[in-house]
C-alpha cells in the first residue's frame, strides 16, 4: 500500500507547461545573433526551446518563419533606440552622435547578444527570403536616418546616413570581439571629430 500511494503522489500533476512563443523567440534570437541563420538548426533550436521540431513547425511553420518572427522582436526590442535618438536631437551632429552612442549602448547591452542582430546577418545569411528581410530592415533604418538628417539640415542626408550605418556596422563587429563599451564610445568620439555640422 505504502508503495502505491508513493507512485500515486510522484506522478505530475495538472496540465503539461504551455508552448511560450516569446520564450523561444528570445532563445532563437541569442542563438542566431551568435551564429547566424544557416549555422543553427531546427534540432538545436528545439533542443534549446526545449519543444519538438513538431511543436516549432505548428507555432511558426518553419525555421524561416521564426527568424522572422525573432527579427520583428528584435527591431521592436533591442534595435529601437535609434528613432528615440533621433528624435531627441536638435542638429545633425547630435543626432549621429545619439544614434551611435545609443548603438554602442544596445550592443553591449547583453554579453549573450553583442552586436547588432540585423547588421552582422547580412554578412552572414545566404538563404534568399532571410537575406532579403534583414536587408529591408537596415535600408528602412538607413532611410529613417536620412530623412531625420534632412529635417536637421544635413547637406548630404544619405551620404551621412550611410556614414552612420557604417559605424555602426563597425561597432557591432568590434563589440562581438570583445571590445567594450567604452572602447566604442572611443571609437565614435574619433568619428565626430569629423563630422562637423554636416549642414549646408
Amino acid at each position: 500500500m505504502a508503495d502505491r500511494k508513493t507512485t500515486k503522489k510522484s506522478l505530475p500533476r495538472g496540465r503539461p507547461r504551455k508552448f511560450d512563443a516569446d520564450l523561444a523567440i528570445r532563445t532563437a534570437m541569442i542563438l542566431f545573433n551568435q551564429r547566424g541563420y544557416e549555422a543553427v538548426g531546427v534540432s538545436e533550436l528545439c533542443n534549446e526551446i526545449g519543444i519538438t521540431p513538431t511543436s516549432l513547425y505548428a507555432a511558426f511553420g518553419n525555421k524561416y518563419g521564426l527568424f522572422e518572427r525573432v527579427i520583428e522582436a528584435y527591431v521592436a526590442g533591442p534595435a529601437n533606440f535609434v528613432g528615440t535618438a533621433l528624435a531627441s536631437a536638435k542638429t545633425v551632429d547630435k543626432a549621429i552622435e545619439a544614434v551611435l552612442k545609443a548603438a554602442a549602448i544596445a550592443y553591449t547591452e547583453d554579453e549573450k547578444r553583442p552586436g547588432c542582430l540585423v547588421l552582422d546577418c547580412e554578412l552572414k545569411v545566404e538563404q534568399t527570403a532571410a537575406l532579403e528581410l534583414i536587408a529591408a530592415k537596415a535600408k528602412a533604418t538607413q532611410a529613417v536616418i536620412s530623412a531625420r538628417l534632412q529635417k536637421l539640415g544635413a547637406a548630404d542626408p544619405q551620404a551621412m546616413a550611410l556614414f552612420v550605418m557604417t559605424i555602426m556596422r563597425g561597432l557591432s563587429a568590434a563589440s562581438r570581439t570583445g571590445s567594450g563599451r567604452a572602447d566604442l564610445f572611443k571609437v565614435i568620439e574619433l568619428a565626430m571629430q569629423g563630422v562637423g555640422s554636416g549642414v549646408e
